[in-house]
């Protein structure tokens, strides 16, 4: 193996990511530890050490010595006005920045580059987030995001913006394709942030399709451990994620990864800059009843575009192809 990368990630763990880095680094043979404090319902518990800030800071000052790149994830350091990242330039670390969506995701812009999205669910105004944003990029060179989705809000502040695809173990997930012979499609949706999802929008299209005789049964997963919500996401035979924005999420490639159909607003001026072909149904409010009614009418269609769904997740999503790109990235951070 080529050489060894000793990273401390922290603090934030959003959808899993974290986790599903840290272990897949390990596997790799590298050293990784994973610190998070923002702990809620779902219950992300793999390869992350879920404790408070304070006793994070205590670690860091305990293990510091053996990690020279800090990987921080979601706009956030080790202190919450960012007075920490001098300190890190004075000790000599390699810093990264993991952008992640709403902690970039400006306001004003997004009404221009996301028109059907009324509220990005900012934790900080626009204003702030932009002091933040300068004040990180002074001593942070490197960015990472997840897709092009987010590269206006992140380009002019940066040395370096690398896309890295979103990662989950897809490998070691069995797939569950749509049965042909299911006559009563099971359609879930699971939205952390209804109003970032579009979900209010979704289910009066999903209410409409009843009306007009369609037949389907509809869960809307709220409030589950992840791996709870994994095994109803197995049982789907059609996931809807977001259909404001314009992109896709964590959801999108765990339902892909199970081998499911998806549904899901993807801007066309981003469709390009995914690789290969995507298997996304594509559907924006306005457009998401006449999306569904293909897969609500036909099982095997439903089957054959699951079947896509799941080979383009082991292309693009398995951790064991994500890994290597984000090792590429350290490479440019260390000499950075």
């Amino acid at each position: 193996m080529s050489k060894s990368f000793h990273v401390f990630h922290s603090p934030l763990e959003i959808a899993g990511q974290m986790g599903t880095l840290v272990g897949g680094l390990r596997k790799c043979g590298h050293m990784a530890v994973g610190y998070n404090m923002f702990i809620n319902y779902l219950k992300y518990s793999n390869h992350i050490i879920n404790t408070y800030m304070e006793n994070i800071q205590e670690s860091y000052e305990l293990i510091k010595s053996g990690y020279n790149i800090i990987h921080f994830h979601f706009g956030t350091t080790l202190d919450k006005e960012l007075n920490d990242l001098p300190r890190y330039a004075a000790e000599g670390k390699k810093l990264v920045m993991h952008h992640w969506g709403n902690d970039v995701r400006l306001a004003g812009l997004a009404k221009k580059y996301s028109p059907f999205l009324t509220d990005p669910c900012n934790p900080w105004p626009d204003t702030v987030m932009v002091q933040r944003l300068r004040k990180m990029s002074k001593y942070i060179p490197t960015a990472i995001i997840q897709d092009y989705e987010l590269y206006p809000y992140v380009k002019h502040y940066y040395k370096n913006v690398f896309v890295l695809p979103l990662a989950f173990p897809v490998k070691e997930v069995a797939p569950a394709y749509p049965l042909r012979s299911n006559g009563v499609p099971m359609v879930v949706h699971a939205p952390t942030q209804p109003t970032f999802k579009g979900t209010a929008a979704i289910e009066a299209a999903l209410q409409a399709l009843w009306s007009q005789g369609y037949t389907f049964s509809y869960y809307r997963i709220e409030r589950m451990s992840h791996q709870q919500a994994l095994q109803m996401y197995r049982q789907a035979d059609i996931v809807i994620d977001q259909i404001l924005v314009g992109s896709y999420g964590v959801l999108s490639v765990e339902a892909m990864a199970m081998g499911k159909p998806v549904v899901c607003y993807v801007r066309e001026n981003l469709k390009k800059t995914f690789p290969g072909w995507l298997p996304i149904v594509s559907a924006n409010p306005g457009t998401l009843q006449s999306a569904l009614i293909p897969l609500l009418r036909d099982a095997a269609k439903r089957h054959s575009v699951g079947i896509m769904s799941r080979k383009y997740a082991e292309a693009v999503h398995d951790v064991s192809k994500v890994i290597p790109k984000l090792v590429d990235i350290y490479k440019v951070v260390e000499t950075t």
